[in-house]
């Protein structure tokens, strides 16, 4: 790298003395683990087509040198040097791309900020665009994905580097204590002040970043600037494959890439060639998969199979073909959706498609759901909330632990907790298409200083099954500050809350019913609501609350639907 630290990588290229086009993925997850380094791509297929792969450690992790890994803020620098090392090779004919999942996506995003002038294409799926997005939603702190991710998955390796001065004994003494706490993830996630994760040691951290994201809450300060793409992409000139996954945490990450890209990229080509792939997928490896946990969308929706035309890899090195090797662009819609339900793929030419019609369908006191207005004067519904006893998180876009069930799951266990209000719809005589970005407006009071209000949207099947679609969560104290402190709201008093469900692409088939949940927990996702109206995090106790959403004329709560109106 330019400050002279060395970055180790493997390399993959053809038999020969020949130049060829050269494939950069940068990893901190070590680029000996296969099942990392292919996960979007078969690296071998790659080199088989006529490239060199590049699977390079970044700055800080398994073999490559740095002192402490810094997540995001080493790869903007060290992805432009290592596409310029890259193009210098003898091996290298001077076109280099890069891609990957997740971290390795925002290696790609990093570098292409960057414009180092051999970079021609990225191809980054499942991506972050600000780090302030992936670890809030709403106000409220993901922290079931922070410490999975933070401790579980980068934790080994920063501990272990962390502690190579020391004495063996006492450096696998620490190791063996950081997995007791990896492994009882239950009890980590619950520890009060949550800030105080019972893992590293908080005074002297293995690794900085973990605690540091907990101290850096504001959405918009360096220390979260430093580490964003958003705002960043008029200075990328090169056009994006980006594929996401209608049950990944880091959606909207990519749908914000792709809006951001298309309006305001550096180059013409860059504006009007940048591609979007959305599966039903959830994060990382569920790419290859037809399934979304409990939901099996068909053969078409796997990335092994896609349309029943090509894999992964292969869409990869099309992409790849057009831009790093001149082959023929081929007519290709610049949105390509799954619709799930219908279990199709489609192709938009724009995102959201200006088509959808947004549709509101009400709350009601009676636990019904219509699109008819509620009636004046009807009853609010209540229940009581003990965060001590918080509702479990069940499917959804999350990143936790292998346990914890992911994307499309059964809402059973939430359908007869006394803390969880149903709204449920009559049977659809005819199938609804809903296609963009789903809102929710919200009417709720509460007998503590704070809370939280989670809604999820589901689809109920004809036998009575209950399987959530997408969700959102807004936090009382933060809905419309910059979350630099929190505002304590007035017990009971009515306030009305806007919701962001995110996006979704979905067809409620004829005979099923809508369903809409309301909850203040969604744990371990999210921290839990103290209640008090102080950070969640700093907390150390927790208050029960009873809660109220209202249903009538003056105060209507409802869901919003983009809703796609074909002809009959």
């Amino acid at each position: 790298m330019r400050d002279g630290c060395m970055l180790r990588a493997n390399v993959f290229r053809p038999d020969g003395d020949g130049r060829h086009p050269v494939l950069v993925f940068r990893t901190p997850y070590d680029k000996n683990f296969a099942q990392i380094t292919f996960m979007t791509m078969d690296s071998f297929r790659a080199v088989e087509a006529g490239y060199v792969v590049v699977q390079q450690d970044v700055r800080g992790r398994f073999a490559s040198e740095g002192d402490v890994h810094a997540p995001f803020v080493d790869e903007f620098a060290d992805g432009h040097d290592t596409v310029e090392w890259a193009a210098r090779q003898p091996w290298s004919n001077g076109a280099v791309g890069v891609y990957g999942t997740s971290y390795h996506g925002f290696t790609a995003w990093a570098a292409a900020v960057e414009a180092p002038p051999a970079l021609r294409t990225i191809a980054p799926s499942q991506a972050p665009n600000a780090t302030h997005r992936v670890f809030w939603r709403g106000g409220a702190f993901q922290l079931g994905m922070h410490a999975n991710w933070s401790v579980r998955v980068i934790g080994p390796n920063a501990l272990l580097r962390a502690e190579a001065k020391s004495d063996p004994g006492e450096r696998m003494a620490a190791f063996a204590d950081l997995v007791e706490h990896m492994d009882d993830f239950a009890t980590m996630a619950s520890a009060l002040p949550p800030r105080s994760l019972p893992a590293g040691r908080p005074d002297d951290p293995f690794l900085p970043y973990i605690y540091d994201v907990f101290e850096h809450r504001a959405r918009g300060d360096d220390f979260h600037r430093q580490r964003s793409i958003e705002g960043r992409h008029a200075q990328i000139g090169v056009p994006a494959l980006i594929i996401a996954g209608w049950h990944d945490p880091l959606l909207e990450s990519d749908l914000a890439h792709f809006t951001a890209m298309r309006a305001n990229a550096a180059t013409p080509q860059a504006r009007e060639h940048t591609r979007l792939v959305v599966g039903p997928w959830v994060h990382g490896a569920g790419l290859h998969m037809s399934a979304a946990t409990e939901v099996d969308f068909g053969t078409r929706a796997s990335g092994l199979a896609m349309d029943l035309r090509e894999d992964l890899t292969t869409l990869h090195l099309r992409w790849f073909d057009r831009w790093l090797k001149g082959a023929p662009a081929e007519d290709e819609a610049p949105v390509r959706i799954f619709v799930m339900g219908r279990n199709r793929w489609q192709d938009e030419t724009e995102w959201p498609p200006a088509r959808a019609v947004a549709t509101r369908w009400h709350l009601h006191s009676d636990a019904g759901l219509s699109p008819r207005a509620p009636d004046s004067g009807a009853r609010a519904r209540t229940y009581v909330h003990d965060p001590a006893d918080p509702v479990p998180t069940i499917g959804g876009a999350t990143l936790l632990p292998l346990d914890h069930r992911r994307g499309s799951a059964s809402q059973a266990d939430l359908l007869t907790r006394p803390d969880v209000l149903v709204f449920t719809s009559e049977v659809l005589d005819q199938a609804l298409e809903v296609i963009g970005r789903v809102r929710a407006e919200l009417w709720a009071a509460t007998s503590a200083r704070d809370a939280d209000w989670v809604i999820k949207l589901c689809d109920v099947h004809p036998d009575g099954r209950t399987f959530n679609v997408c969700d959102g969560i807004v936090r009382a104290s933060l809905r419309d500050s910059s979350w630099a402190a929190p505002r304590p709201i007035q017990p009971y008093e009515p306030v009305r809350y806007e919701i962001d469900l995110l996006s979704t692409a979905m067809v409620f088939d004829a005979g099923h019913r809508l369903c809409v949940l309301v909850m203040s927990s969604d744990f371990p996702r999210y921290d839990r609501n103290p209640g008090t109206g102080e950070w969640s995090l700093d907390a150390d106790g927790l208050l029960v609350a009873a809660q109220q959403v209202f249903c009538d004329a003056q105060r209507p709560s409802f869901v919003e639907l983009p809703t796609i109106n074909r002809r009959r």
